[in-house]
C-alpha cells in the first residue's frame, strides 16, 4: 500500500520548488543593509531619471514627426516629469519614499507608453526604475516590481494600440528589462560580497578571528565616550602570553600559532557580552571591559588566569599570561592615557614574576605635576576611591 495519499504527491513535488523560490527571494541583499550613501544615491538617481524622461519627451516633440497628435500629451508629461524630479530630490530619504517613487515611475512611464504615437522605444523607459530596484533594493523588491512593471507595461500598451501591439512590444521589452535587472542585481550582490570580505579582512586578525588593533582602537574610543555619557565604569586590560618566544623556539611556529588560537578561544569564552576582546600585536591581546571598575576588572582577569592555566595544563605548550589593567578615572582620560597605564601595569606584572594581574591608576594631571609620576601601581589590590 502506498504510504502517500494521491493528493500528497503534488505537494511532495511542489514543496522543494517553493522552498527554493523562498531561498532565492530571501538570500542576497537586504534593505536593512542600505546606508545613508545608498539613500543619497537613490535620491540623485531618481531625480535624474525623472528629469531625463522629461528632457527626452520634450526633444521628441521637436523632431520632425508625421503624426504630432501626441505632442501636447508628451509636453504635459514632460512638465510632470520635472515636477516629479523636484519632488523626488526634496523628499525625505526613507525606504517607503523610494518604493513609492518607483511605483509612481511605473505609472508615469505607462502613461508615456499609452499616449506615444508610435510607441517606439518608450517601453524601455522601464529600465530606469527596474535597475534602481535591482541595484539598491534586492531580490524581493525586484520580484515584486517585475510584476508591477509587467502590469504597467501591459496597461500602457493596451491603452495605446490595443491587443495587436502587445505581443510585439511586450515580449522583447520584458526580456531586455528583466535580463538587465538581473545582471545589475548580480553585480551589486557580488560587490556587496567583496566589500564584506574587505571589511572583515580590514577589521579582523586572520589567525585568531578576533578584532585587530584598528578595530580595537575604534571600540575603545566608543567605550570611553559611552562611559563619559553614562557615568558607568569602564576598564582596559592588556594581556601578554608569557615566554611565547620559547614556545616558537622549542616547538616551532605552527605550535606557536596554535597557542595563540587556543588562547583567543579561551579569551572569547571568558569575556562577557559587554566586553570587547582583540589581538593588538604578536602575542599581545587587549580587552575593553564595559561596566567594570578596576576591582571588578581585576577579578575578571584573575578568573581568566585560572581558566588559561586549567584549560592548557595538558597541552604541548601550557600557557601562562600576564595582565595589566587600568580604569577610566577622569573624564579627560584618553585612549592613549589608558593604554599607557595598562601597558605600564603589564610591564610590572612581567617584571615581578609573570602570570599575575597588576592594576595601574592614571594619576590626575595636577597631581602628576607635583610627583612627576603619571601612574600608581596596585598589585592585585582594590582601587582607591576616585578623587
Amino acid at each position: 500500500m502506498d504510504q502517500f495519499a494521491p493528493l500528497d504527491r503534488p505537494l511532495l513535488v511542489l514543496t522543494p520548488l517553493f522552498n527554493r523560490a523562498r531561498r532565492l527571494l530571501t538570500e542576497g541583499r537586504s534593505t536593512k543593509a542600505l546606508t545613508p550613501e545608498d539613500f543619497h544615491q537613490m535620491r540623485l538617481t531618481g531625480s535624474v531619471e525623472y528629469l531625463a524622461g522629461a528632457v527626452t519627451l520634450t526633444l521628441a516633440t521637436l523632431v520632425p514627426d508625421a503624426d504630432t497628435s501626441d505632442h501636447s500629451a508628451l509636453l504635459v508629461l514632460a512638465l510632470i516629469g520635472v515636477l516629479l524630479s523636484a519632488l523626488r530630490y526634496t523628499a525625505p530619504q526613507r525606504l517607503a519614499v523610494v518604493r513609492a517613487s518607483i511605483l509612481v515611475g511605473f505609472v508615469y512611464i505607462a502613461s508615456i507608453v499609452a499616449v506615444a504615437t508610435p510607441v517606439g522605444p518608450t517601453p524601455f523607459f522601464f529600465l530606469w526604475p527596474m535597475l534602481t530596484t535591482a541595484y539598491f533594493l534586492g531580490r524581493r523588491d525586484l520580484a515584486a516590481y517585475t510584476a508591477g512593471f509587467s502590469l504597467a507595461l501591459l496597461i500602457g500598451l493596451l491603452g495605446n494600440g490595443g491587443v495587436n501591439i502587445v505581443p510585439v512590444m511586450f515580449g522583447p521589452t520584458f526580456s531586455v528589462v528583466l535580463i538587465a535587472s538581473l545582471l545589475v542585481l548580480a553585480v551589486r550582490e557580488r560587490v556587496d560580497g567583496l566589500m564584506g570580505d574587505l571589511a572583515y579582512t580590514a577589521s579582523t586578525d586572520m589567525l585568531t578571528d578576533l578584532p585587530n588593533r584598528r578595530t580595537f582602537e575604534a571600540a575603545c574610543d566608543a567605550a570611553i565616550e559611552r562611559s563619559r555619557r553614562s557615568k558607568a565604569p569602564m576598564s582596559l586590560a592588556i594581556i601578554d602570553l608569557d615566554h611565547f618566544k620559547a614556545i616558537n623556539d622549542r616547538l616551532g611556529h605552527a605550535e606557536g600559532d596554535r597557542a595563540l588560537r587556543r588562547f583567543a578561544t579561551i579569551l572569547r569564552e571568558q569575556c562577557r557580552a559587554v566586553d570587547f576582546p582583540a589581538r593588538i600585536g604578536g602575542e599581545e591581546f587587549a580587552v575593553v571591559l564595559g561596566e567594570a571598575d578596576g576591582e571588578q576588572a581585576r577579578i575578571l582577569a584573575e578568573a581568566l588566569l585560572a581558566r588559561v592555566k586549567e584549560a592548557t595544563a595538558h597541552d604541548p605548550a601550557p600557557l601562562s599570561v600576564s595582565i595589566g589593567i587600568t580604569e577610566l578615572h577622569d573624564a579627560s582620560d584618553t585612549q592613549d592615557v589608558l593604554l599607557l597605564a595598562a601597558d605600564r601595569a603589564l610591564y610590572e606584572a612581567k617584571n615581578t614574576g609573570r602570570g599575575k594581574v597588576v592594576v595601574a591608576v592614571p594619576v590626575p594631571e595636577a597631581r602628576a605635576m607635583h610627583t612627576g609620576h603619571r601612574l600608581e601601581l596596585l598589585h592585585s589590590a582594590p582601587l582607591p576611591p576616585a578623587a
